[in-house]
């Protein structure tokens, strides 16, 4: 089972052992910063209207982040 990393607006966060997620809020948007540290990548649950902002796409209901790699990911709220 994968660590709890906080609870925003009744959704859990969570992550596979090994992957790190931090978790900052700006005023329109949470932002989401997903670090791989078991060089073996991972997916990670984000929002349906999320975007991956390194590579300017969405990633609807989930982000993948590659080996060793790391995504920032932005999920809107208020809308």
């Amino acid at each position: 089972m994968g660590a709890v990393v906080g609870q925003v607006e009744g959704r859990v966060r969570s992550a596979p052992p090994g992957v790190e997620v931090v978790l900052r809020r700006g005023p329109e948007a949470d932002y989401l910063f997903v670090i791989d540290h078991t060089g073996q990548g991972a997916s990670v649950p984000v929002a349906q209207d999320a975007t991956e902002l390194l590579t300017g796409t969405a990633a609807p209901g989930s982000v993948t982040v590659l080996p060793g790699d790391v995504a920032v990911v932005r999920e809107p709220r208020g809308r």
